[in-house]
């Protein structure tokens, strides 16, 4: 995962000024939780940021949630991004509905970072959205699908993970090849073999079919 650090340090390892006061209020009990949860309505959105991130990382507040998934869907290529991603991570469950609604956003990076977190927090319950996302037009967005889909072994995303053998990019047919060949199943075995008799890349036969 992106944004795997040890417990208790975001990320991007920032350590501004506004990030430690945000994080100092945290220590103060219940004053400094409500300081927080007002500052979400500040108009400064550095502010916003450090208080939403401080609540969902040291506080596991789901308050803080729509602050997070806003800021994740309008700056994909921030440095912060990773911090606010690892904060919804680190919320857990709560972040389920909001995780599901942030797949119909436009922004590719929205929808990779909502999957991953999908598949570590309820990949069965998660399914038909990787089903779904495995279609997706970003390659990035159907590398996460295809990763929740092998998270769950489940029956039902052979059709989707059979599909992906005839994707454009080579790591979503490795990962359709691995996924499919957990399933003990003689038809599934006739499409593997059919799809590597079709497939022209060499270093994808060796390492995804042949396990080299």
């Amino acid at each position: 995962m992106l944004w795997a650090q040890s417990p208790g340090r975001y990320p991007s390892g920032d350590t501004s000024p506004g990030r430690e006061a945000a994080k100092a209020l945290a220590k103060l009990g219940e004053p400094g939780h409500q300081a927080l949860l007002d500052t979400l309505q500040a108009a400064n959105t550095d502010a916003r940021l450090n208080a939403a991130l401080t609540l969902g990382w040291e506080l596991k507040d789901p308050r803080a949630i729509p602050e997070l998934m806003r800021y994740i869907n309008a700056n994909p290529f921030s440095t912060m991004m990773a911090d606010a991603a690892a904060a919804v991570s680190t919320i857990g469950k709560p972040a389920i509905p909001a995780l599901t609604s942030a797949l119909r956003s436009s922004v590719a990076n929205t929808r990779r970072i909502a999957l991953i977190n999908l598949a570590r927090l309820a990949p069965e319950d998660s399914l038909d959205l990787f089903i779904a996302a495995a279609g997706d037009r970003d390659r990035d967005v159907r590398s996460e699908a295809l990763s929740g889909i092998n998270r769950t072994k489940n029956p039902k995303a052979i059709p989707a993970l059979e599909a992906a053998l005839k994707d454009n990019d080579w790591s979503i047919r490795c990962s359709a090849v691995f996924g499919l060949k957990k399933f003990d199943d003689p038809e599934i075995k006739v499409v593997l073999e059919s799809a590597f008799m079709h497939e022209k890349d060499d270093l994808l036969r060796r390492r995804c079919y042949n396990g080299d």
